[in-house]
């Protein structure tokens, strides 16, 4: 029973050792404590064996899986990379005029909803500095034109 155990056991060892991901999980609790959902997030991490120099790669995602992109409003806006370890970029393209960008309100909050951070920005990319928060979730809660959409980020070392 043992060796067919093993036998079973070593091809999914080989098979995620390769593997370039990381996995989260959490769960969801009610007020007595119970817990009502589990949820499992997979990571895909960067694969840093094809970059080219850093130089060149300061305003680009070094791994298009780390990039967040949704629509808020008639903007489209990204968030990368993430997990982080420092600063954050977020990008607000105007799909409507593409020349203007809107006045966008960004708000950072921590796992227990304390308000960490606000901003105002009216460039088209934005950085913020994470390197201030210790490792752990975070929350971004970035505003346009009165509609709005939260990420989730995870900060690491």
């Amino acid at each position: 029973m043992k060796h067919l155990f093993s036998l079973l056991c070593i091809p999914l060892v080989l098979l995620f050792a390769g593997a370039k991901a990381q996995t989260y999980i959490e769960y969801t609790y009610d007020a007595a404590g119970n817990r009502t959902q589990r949820f499992v997030i997979y990571l895909k991490l960067a694969d840093t064996t094809n970059l080219q120099d850093s130089a060149s790669q300061v305003n680009q995602p070094a791994d298009s899986s780390s990039v967040f992109s949704e629509n808020i409003g008639n903007c489209k806006v990204s968030v990368f990379p993430n997990p982080i370890q420092g600063k954050l970029t977020l990008r607000i393209i105007n799909t409507l005029s593409p020349a203007q960008t809107p006045e966008t309100k960004t708000f950072i909050y921590n796992e227990s909803g304390t308000l960490l951070k606000q901003t105002v920005a009216t460039e088209p990319e934005q950085s913020i500095d994470f390197s201030m928060f210790t490792v752990g979730v975070y929350y971004l809660k970035v505003m346009v034109n009165n509609a709005d959409k939260t990420f989730k980020i995870i900060k690491t070392n």
